[in-house]
């Protein structure tokens, strides 16, 4: 009885090539010869071959060609089709918590610390089995050279009954779409992942951009306002600095002028003392040679008053250079604390 709803067809019993006749022969030959070999022996002792009769039966199939592939189900179950499917993370747990923690910026970022190796997670592997399922494509090639010259029957007549109905083709192509919907979805899903995060960073930059321009301004309007109310009290500050390192060098330098000038005094005096002391040693020889005591003893006391004289000298301008070392230390430390103690109040 013919399914209602359902066009049954007859595929050709052989290819276009090869006659019906032609081919009924070869399988009634082809028959018999396997049968007549079942029980090989000796040829006198075999039994006589019989062929009672060859039927011609017409195999069940189910085919959906609206599909987007032509599906083929083998109505004897004889064959089956298990899928292997690679379960990733769920996309879409990921974007539910992607959606949950984007805000405030601290949980976002927490997320990503925790969920940075999501997608890096090993991989679960899971199958299915559609019944009778069909995959091999030489055999679907070869369907499509006779499916074009099927014909259409309105009997059931030489048909093998299959093994289950039109619901269970249907529960079977539905698991299918069912499978391929779903990997159709996951894959949406990943897409999506990508565009939130790449969106929720530029938003995130965006406002930590706004976010460093508003607290540069805010900065610069409070050193602005500082330097308002602060530098006249450091212009203040400098002045009174100034004017006390003044003082103070001009205290100092005025003294170490005053020894640099008694320094170059006594320098010329040492000068002009070497001179004399020279002089004076000639002349004494010349007096002691001529054997005038007196005069001579007169020579050697003013020698030896110059030399004396001149030993004080030398021994003055040692101070006095020790004098000028020791001020010159001073003024630059009275400096130094003149400095510090403006700097400490700045």
């Amino acid at each position: 009885m013919i399914n209602s709803g359902v066009k049954q067809f007859i595929l050709p019993y052989s290819a276009q090539q090869v006659s019906g006749n032609q081919a009924e022969a070869a399988a009634v030959f082809t028959y018999a010869e396997q049968s007549g070999n079942k029980n090989p022996g000796v040829l006198l002792k075999q039994t006589t071959e019989t062929l009672t009769f060859v039927a011609k039966l017409g195999y069940p199939l189910w085919v959906y060609p609206q599909t987007p592939i032509k599906v083929i189900f083998d109505g004897l179950k004889s064959k089956s089709h298990t899928v292997s499917i690679m379960q990733p993370p769920s996309a879409a747990v990921f974007i539910d918590k992607l959606e949950f923690n984007q805000r405030p910026r601290e949980r976002y970022i927490s997320f990503l610390l925790e969920y940075g190796g999501y997608f890096q997670q090993s991989t679960k592997e899971a199958s299915i089995t559609v019944p009778g399922f069909i995959v091999d494509e030489e055999f679907k090639d070869e369907f499509d050279c006779y499916y074009k010259q099927a014909i259409e029957l309105t009997t059931n007549e030489n048909l093998i009954a299959p093994l289950f109905n039109q619901k269970d083709v249907a529960l079977n192509l539905e698991k299918i779409e069912n499978t391929n919907w779903q990997l159709r979805e996951e894959k949406q899903k990943l897409v999506q992942c990508i565009e939130q995060l790449q969106k929720l960073v530029n938003q995130h930059l965006t406002e930590l951009e706004y976010e460093t321009a508003a607290v540069k301004e805010e900065i610069e309007a409070k050193i602005k306002a500082q330097q308002e109310f602060i530098n006249p009290q450091i212009a203040k500050l400098d002045s009174e600095y100034r004017q006390k390192t003044k003082r103070i060098a001009d205290k100092f330098n005025a003294e170490i002028e005053r020894l640099e000038k008694q320094k170059i005094k006594n320098g010329k005096t040492i000068a002009s003392n070497e001179g004399k002391i020279r002089t004076y040693e000639v002349k004494a020889k010349t007096q002691s040679k001529k054997g005038h005591r007196i005069y001579e003893k007169r020579w050697k006391q003013k020698l030896k008053n110059t030399q004396k004289t001149q030993s004080k000298l030398k021994k003055e301008q040692k101070n006095i250079q020790k004098e000028i070392e020791r001020l010159s230390k001073q003024k630059d430390e009275a400096l130094s604390a003149i400095k510090s103690e403006l700097e400490a109040k700045i």
